[in-house]
């Protein structure tokens, strides 16, 4: 176990770049089933949609490679939007320029 912040972070890029980490075809057949497709009412499924979308864009790139999910700059521009009106730190012009959302998370 890493025992600082930074030891963490190292920790993870590594795994992140390495080839340790490998997404199972039953691990993609129960993400979809649990995070993408649970049974909601369908009067809640546009708020399913936003969340499916923030969840997909806060995995790492090589992860959301591995489960299959589809990805583009404009999902990008809208969860680092998220992101900043949540008061989450991330990089980035886009982020930077945002302002902070009224009333705090």
């Amino acid at each position: 176990m890493p025992t600082t912040f930074r030891e963490f972070e190292d920790y993870l890029r590594a795994m992140l770049e390495g080839d340790t980490l490998h997404v199972t075809a039953a691990a993609r057949e129960l993400a979809i089933e649990v995070v993408l497709h649970p049974p909601v009412p369908v009067a809640v499924r546009p708020l399913l949609e936003l969340a499916d979308t923030v969840t997909v864009g806060l995995l790492p790139a090589t992860l959301r490679r591995q489960y299959g999910l589809s990805w583009d700059p404009l999902r990008g521009l809208a969860v680092r939007a998220d992101r900043s009106t949540r008061g989450v730190s991330c990089s980035g012009p886009a982020a930077a320029a945002a302002p902070p959302a009224a009333g705090g998370p």
